[in-house]
């Protein structure tokens, strides 16, 4: 059998050595100590940069915010000149539309007066119409009594 890769059994990691003389104690006491001190000013440094990125990006938002208004501004400033222009195209518009309701209350007045003096004109031919009719029918009786009876010829 072939053997494809080999595997070696884990390692352990071996253990510091311990310090035996005050020499060893105060070198090891000066890494602890410039390694406590490195972390502290990684650890403010790492503030400070999260800091000054947490100010960019509150400034940066600021920035976009206040775009954002003006940009809302604007569009108030343009709906409230269009407002105020639909309040004075209203206005013309009611002011036509008075004056063509004025103009139709006329056209009315002068369509009943003219239908009066048509329906005076109407009862003046209908009057007219009824003395002819009675003229015509004396005239008709007036020659029917004064022609003499005619003969029959045979």
């Amino acid at each position: 059998m072939n053997t494809i890769a080999q595997i070696s059994p884990a390692s352990s990691v071996p253990a510091p050595p311990i310090p035996h003389s005050i020499a060893e104690w105060g070198v090891t006491a000066a890494i602890v100590v410039y390694l406590v001190k490195a972390g502290f000013e990684l650890i403010k440094k790492k503030d400070a940069d999260e800091a000054q990125l947490n100010s960019t990006l509150i400034q940066d938002l600021r920035g976009d915010r206040k775009e954002e208004l003006q940009q809302i501004r604007d569009v108030v400033v343009r709906l409230e000149a269009s407002y105020r222009q639909n309040i004075v195209l209203n206005q013309k518009m009611a002011k036509a539309i008075t004056g063509i309701h004025l103009t139709h209350q006329q056209q009315a007045r002068t369509n009943t007066e003219l239908y009066a003096q048509l329906r005076q004109h109407e009862r003046i031919l209908l009057s007219l119409n009824e003395k002819l009719d009675r003229l015509d029918n004396e005239r008709t009786t007036r020659n029917h009594a004064t022609r003499p009876e005619s003969h029959p010829h045979v």
